[in-house]
């Protein structure tokens, strides 16, 4: 049992000091399609090979599977250069490849949003220093600020008007 612990111990030791992260940023975003203030926006970084499913997603669904799915997440600060985030994630072994995108949204939280935007995949390999750099800008968003579908007042209230009616007739009969 001593020799197992030991053993145990010794993998685990190896196991953390291959241990390597990813500083991944984006930069540049300036301003949303509304013009909103760019700082205090929140940035989520997902993982690469699921970017085929959240394209697949209706817009309303957008917020909840990037809070759900995001390996990290940050809110955006004012630079020069427009909003800015970065910040540092993983735990990955030297020389694994991580592919990575962020969907930034124009709202200090995900549900609070009106647009949002995705960007390109960029795949990395964890290099012998243990940190992979991952950065993007407006430019390597894909189509753009998307908004997110919103119903319009009117439509929710003919259909309470609809739905009452049915309510009234079948009372009625």
């Amino acid at each position: 049992m001593k020799k197992f612990m030991i053993g145990l111990a010794v993998a685990c030791a190896a196991a953390v000091s291959q241990a390597a992260t990813v500083n991944w940023s984006l930069t540049g975003i300036t301003a949303s399609p509304n013009n909103a203030a760019a700082a205090g926006w929140v940035a989520y970084f997902l993982d690469g090979s699921t970017r085929t499913e959240f394209n697949a997603l209706t817009a309303d669904k957008v917020a909840n599977y990037a809070t759900s799915k995001a390996l990290d997440s940050k809110t955006t600060s004012s630079g020069r250069t427009g909003v800015q985030v970065s910040n540092t994630y993983g735990n990955y072994a030297v020389g694994d490849t991580v592919n990575g995108y962020v969907v930034i949204f124009d709202a200090s939280s995900a549900s609070a949003a009106k647009n949002y935007a995705v960007t390109s995949v960029v795949g990395k390999q964890i290099p012998v220093t243990g940190s992979a750099n991952m950065a993007w800008d407006f430019a390597s968003t894909t189509g753009g600020w998307v908004s997110t579908a919103v119903p319009e007042p009117t439509t929710v209230a003919l259909l309470a008007l609809g739905l009452a009616a049915v309510g009234l007739k079948r009372k009625v009969a």
